[in-house]
C-alpha cells in the first residue's frame, strides 16, 4: 500500500510541538484582543494576497473549517495535475496557479527561476497542493516539493499527519520522505506521544497501515477494526469486513443477479448511513438507487470466506472484449510485477472486431532497453487469450492524480488522438 509508514520516530524537536498560532495570536496576545476574529486568507511574497475571508466585507459569510476564503477580484486562480499541467475540475487536488498585476515581475536577477515559476501565459506556479471547491473556497493541502515519490505514487505527508494526530495517544506527529533503493521514497513518521503513553511503532503502524472501503455516498462502509474488542489481521489487499449498520451484495454486472463469495461483481450497499439522494438530481438519483435501496457502487470487488472485502478496479473502467470483461488493475499488476517495469496502466482502445482491446502504457525502468514485444510476451503468456494485450506505449511517467489514481481519461484522450476511429 503506498501511504504505509516505513519507519516510526518518537524524537520530535520540542519548538516544533508548541504551534506558533497558539503562542502568538491564543497566548500573549489573546488578554489583550479578547474579541478579536482569526481569518484565514492565502497568499505569497511573489503575490501578496490571493484569497482570503472577507468577514468585514459588505455582504460578509463565514468560510469552512480548514479554507483560506474565495479567491480575491484582481487575481485569477486554477489548479493543475502536478504532472500533465491539465487544469483540473473542482475540489480536484492538484499544484495552485495564480495570475494578476499584483504579482511580482520576476525574480530580481535571476531570469531562470523567473521562467521556472512564471510560465509563459503569467501563471506564476506556486508550489501549493489545494483545489477550489463548489462555493470557490480555497483549500491548500499540501505542498509540491514535499510530496512523497512512492514507485511513480505522490503521497502527501499533510494526509498521513492528519491520521496520525488522530490517534488518542499522539499529541504531534510530522512525515517526511526517507531514500529507498526499491520505491525511490517511502514515508517516515516523527511522533510526540501522549503524556504517559506507551505507544510503541508497531501501534503507530498498525493504526495508519490499514484499509477501508466507503463512499461519499455512503460513509465508511468496511474497515480493518484493529482496536475492536476481538481485533484480527486482515489479509493483503483486503478492506476488513463489513460495519455492523450496513449491508452488502456482490452482483453480476450484467445480469445484477447476487454472486457467490470470492465471484468479482459490482458492489451494492444498504444501510441507514446512506444518503438520501443527489441534491436536485432525482434521474442521478433513480441510477445509483434501486428501488429495494441499494446503491450501486460503480466498483467491481468481491467477499472472500473469512467475510472480508476486496476492491479489484472499477465497473467503468472494464474493457469489454467480445462480451468478455477486462480488468485493467490485474493487468497493471501483472506488468509492474516484471523487473524492468516502473510503472503501467492499461486502457481499452476501439477494436472493429472485438469492440475493445487492452492496451498498455509503460514506464521503462531507468537503462533498460525493453521493447514492445518483450512486454507484450511476458503479459500474454501468463492470461487468457481475451486478456491479452494489443499494444505498448513506452511514456515517461503515467499521468496520475495526488492521490495515486490514474487518470485513464487524460490515457484515453491521447490514445483516440492518436489513433482516431
Amino acid at each position: 500500500m503506498l501511504m504505509r509508514l516505513s519507519y516510526i520516530n518518537f524524537r520530535l524537536l520540542k519548538f516544533f510541538r508548541q504551534n506558533l498560532f497558539d503562542d502568538f495570536c491564543c497566548g500573549s496576545l489573546a488578554p489583550v484582543f479578547v474579541s478579536m476574529d482569526v481569518n484565514m486568507g492565502y497568499g505569497m511574497t511573489e503575490s501578496g494576497t490571493v484569497a482570503k475571508s472577507l468577514a468585514f466585507a459588505k455582504n460578509p459569510f463565514k468560510t469552512k473549517s480548514g479554507a483560506c476564503g474565495t479567491v480575491i477580484r484582481n487575481a485569477d486562480m486554477k489548479v493543475v495535475d502536478t504532472i500533465t499541467g491539465v487544469s483540473l475540475p473542482r475540489n480536484k487536488p492538484g499544484e495552485i496557479c495564480i495570475r494578476g498585476d499584483q504579482l511580482m515581475k520576476g525574480y530580481l536577477n535571476d531570469p531562470e527561476a523567473t521562467a521556472i515559476t512564471i510560465d509563459k501565459n503569467g501563471w506564476l506556479h506556486t508550489g501549493d497542493i489545494g483545489f477550489v471547491d463548489d462555493d470557490d473556497e480555497v483549500f491548500i493541502v499540501d505542498r509540491l516539493k514535499e510530496l512523497i515519490k512512492f514507485k511513480g505514487y505522490q503521497v502527501a505527508p499533510a494526509e498521513l499527519e492528519a491520521l496520525l494526530i488522530s490517534h488518542p495517544y499522539i499529541e504531534d506527529a510530522a512525515v517526511v520522505a526517507m531514500k529507498d533503493e526499491v520505491a525511490d521514497e517511502v514515508p517516515v513518521a516523527y511522533v510526540v506521544r501522549s503524556e504517559g503513553s506507551q505507544l510503541t511503532e508497531d501501534d503507530v503502524k498498525s493504526y495508519v497501515n490499514k484499509q477501508g472501503y466507503g463512499m461519499t455516498e455512503s460513509g465508511t462502509v468496511a474497515k480493518s477494526l484493529a482496536f475492536a474488542k476481538n481485533p484480527f489481521k486482515t489479509k493483503s489487499g483486503a478492506c476488513g469486513t463489513v460495519i455492523r449498520n450496513a449491508e452488502m451484495k456482490v452482483v453480476d454486472t450484467i445480469t445484477g443477479v447476487s454472486l457467490p463469495r470470492n465471484k468479482p461483481g459490482e458492489i451494492c450497499i444498504r444501510g441507514d448511513q446512506l444518503m438520501k439522494g443527489y441534491l436536485n438530481d432525482p434521474e442521478a438519483t433513480a441510477i445509483t438507487i434501486d428501488k429495494d435501496g441499494w446503491l450501486h457502487t460503480g466498483d467491481i470487488g468481491f467477499v472472500d470466506d473469512d467475510d472480508e472485502v476486496f476492491i479489484v478496479d472499477r465497473l467503468k473502467e472494464l474493457i469489454k472484449f467480445k462480451g468478455y470483461q477486462v480488468a485493467p488493475a490485474e493487468l497493471e499488476a501483472l506488468l509492474i510485477s516484471h523487473p524492468y517495469i516502473e510503472d503501467a496502466a492499461v486502457v481499452a482502445m476501439k477494436d472493429e472486431v472485438a469492440d475493445e482491446v487492452p492496451v498498455a502504457y509503460v514506464v521503462r525502468s531507468e537503462g533498460s532497453q525493453l521493447t514492445e514485444d518483450d512486454v507484450k510476451s511476458y503479459v500474454n503468456k501468463q492470461v487468457v487469450h481475451y486478456k491479452r494485450i494489443k499494444m505498448v506505449f513506452f511514456i515517461e511517467a503515467i499521468p496520475k492524480a495526488v492521490s495515486g489514481k490514474i487518470l485513464r481519461k487524460e490515457l484515453r484522450a491521447k490514445l483516440e488522438s492518436e489513433y482516431p476511429k
